[in-house]
């Protein structure tokens, strides 16, 4: 029982570790292109920044709220026949679904693969189930999410269109940091 534990250990850890990589492999880039690309930082300093960054925002919202891991563990049921199976066939769909996006420069959100793949592996297990209320939540609120940010990204762009006809260099090198 112990080696059976043991090699299902390592496989969990092995699967986790390989999303965790996938999951930095696709998101520093996106981090710090922009800070990089414009010239407002050097490359050294925007991804040490982006490293400090994502270290700490990772601590801080652990530590003081775990309302995410409690979503995404109800989100679905994964039943009892095969659990660890249907974990383990998750993680594996997300890193080829990342992969696979990446190769073709689509952009992706690990944490929402992560939704969709334990959905399909809970379909999957035969006696598992998705919680309907919480994907009518995050359909809702994908829509409304992205009209916010449609809506935000329009705004600050005539915003700073405003403020950069004063031609303040200071002022444009700040806010392509920001």
């Amino acid at each position: 029982m112990t080696d059976f534990f043991n090699a299902h250990f390592l496989l969990v850890t092995a699967l986790v570790s390989a999303v965790i990589f996938v999951n930095g492999w696709t998101d520093a880039p996106n981090a710090v292109a922009t800070c990089i690309g414009s010239g407002a930082m050097s490359a050294r300093s925007a991804i040490n920044l982006a490293a400090v960054f994502n270290f700490l925002g990772t601590v801080i919202i652990f530590s003081l709220n775990d309302s995410v891991s409690k979503n995404i563990q109800s989100s679905v049921d994964l039943g009892t026949s095969h659990p660890l199976t249907a974990l383990c066939a998750s993680m594996i769909a997300i890193v080829f679904f990342s992969v696979g996006a990446w190769y073709f420069g689509i952009p992706t959100s690990e944490s929402h693969a992560l939704l969709c793949a334990l959905a399909g592996a809970a379909a999957g297990t035969g006696d598992g189930q998705a919680n309907s209320g919480f994907w009518v939540f995050v359909v809702l609120s994908t829509l409304a999410l992205t009209g916010a940010g449609f809506l935000l990204g329009f705004l600050f762009d005539r915003v700073l269109k405003l403020l950069s006809a004063f031609k303040n260099e200071r002022f444009l090198k700040i806010s392509q940091i920001l």
